[in-house]
């Protein structure tokens, strides 16, 4: 029978990354192959506007798992007959900032377009860079609808790559308006193929936000104030930077429950660590730099000209003034008790519930 996870808490309650100890770096990849013909419309919006709770929820359950995600997009005109209409939006990578980044500069919607499905398998199988056989658990999870041509031999090779390469495939058909059970047997064959997992959900449409409440206009002033503590200091640094301001952009203007995600994110000693190498006062939290050897063309360029004592005064009046920050947003977001974990999507759920 195939089962449509429902949204409620009781299922967040028994979802884990399994019990890996905190010391082990196991390593977790998870490839979106997403569907954005039009038949789909509103998916990307429900893939973005989830992103950092699922990241949240991850690094609750398992701070010591290594998460990396990509997304391959299938079904757009814009990616080009000569691909198949399927394009690698981004390689997997645990810079999730990047992959907001990404995520965002897709349309939402279309009117049209081609569903080559082998072919976005294929990309998502061969083009991708999955870790050696045996370190890490690796999973597709295909969101798309319309008929899958089970006989094709394009679509048996695409499993047949999948199976050899330790890949799980895990169907997630999409419903716009109505169930099509015509389409739905093409699904399950592929889940039971791989070893995967069939599901089904409703697509979304986001609501445009008008106006928020006084508790997520602090958290984003808080935002803003964490921010202007960053300062870069590697060869990237000041794209890296740019990167983290751009994903704040799309995140902190769609709804209020995105604000408290992302800011919990940014917040977390997770994010912190992975600013380390391109940001001065993240990398002051794991070891002391050498002040002496900064590359000056790299910081901001009020830093320039200053002198390497000068650059530690004031690295150590920054430093401060974050931990005062990130303390108050901490505290802040403990006194409004939010559940992070409550989804407004079953996207979440589904994808949670494989990754155990």
């Amino acid at each position: 029978m195939f089962k449509k996870f429902l949204l409620c808490i009781g299922l967040f309650s028994c979802i884990s990354f399994s019990n890996e100890k905190s010391d082990t770096r196991k390593r977790k990849e998870v490839v979106f192959c997403l569907d954005l013909s039009g038949s789909t419309n509103g998916l990307i919006n429900d893939i973005r506007d989830n992103l950092w709770r699922f990241i949240n929820y991850s690094l609750k359950t398992n701070p010591g798992t290594d998460l990396r995600i990509g997304i391959v997009a299938y079904g757009r005109p814009s990616f080009g007959a000569g691909n198949n209409y399927v394009k690698i939006i981004s390689d997997l990578t645990d810079n999730y900032d990047y992959l907001s980044q990404e995520l965002v500069k897709i349309k939402p919607n279309i009117e049209a377009g081609e569903q080559r499905l082998p072919s976005a398998i294929y990309a998502a199988c061969k083009n991708i860079s999955w870790s050696e056989k045996g370190t890490s658990k690796k999973m597709i999870f295909i969101f798309g609808n319309g008929i899958i041509p089970t006989m094709n031999s394009n679509y048996t090779k695409a499993c047949s790559i999948a199976e050899e390469n330790n890949i799980i495939i895990n169907p997630v058909y999409c419903v716009q308006k109505n169930i099509i059970v015509r389409e739905l047997p093409g699904y399950k064959m592929m889940a039971d193929r791989t070893g995967g997992v069939f599901n089904m959900f409703s697509l979304s449409h986001r609501t445009p936000l008008t106006s928020m409440s006084e508790n997520a206009l602090k958290f984003k002033k808080l935002n803003e104030s964490l921010n202007n503590t960053y300062i870069y200091c590697s060869k990237d640094g000041s794209e890296r930077y740019t990167t983290m301001l751009n994903a704040d952009q799309d995140n902190l203007t769609t709804n209020e429950q995105f604000v408290y995600s992302r800011c919990a994110y940014k917040i977390s000693e997770q994010y912190q660590r992975k600013c380390a190498s391109w940001d001065l006062i993240s990398l002051m939290k794991i070891n002391t730099p050498d002040f002496l050897s900064l590359n000056l063309s790299y910081l901001p360029k009020d830093f320039q000209q200053l002198s390497p004592q000068e650059i530690y005064e004031a690295a150590m009046r920054t430093r401060q003034h974050r931990n005062k920050i990130i303390s108050d947003m901490g505290t802040f977001y403990s006194k409004l008790k939010i559940n992070d974990t409550l989804c407004i999507n079953p996207i979440d759920t589904i994808v949670f519930a494989q990754l155990r």
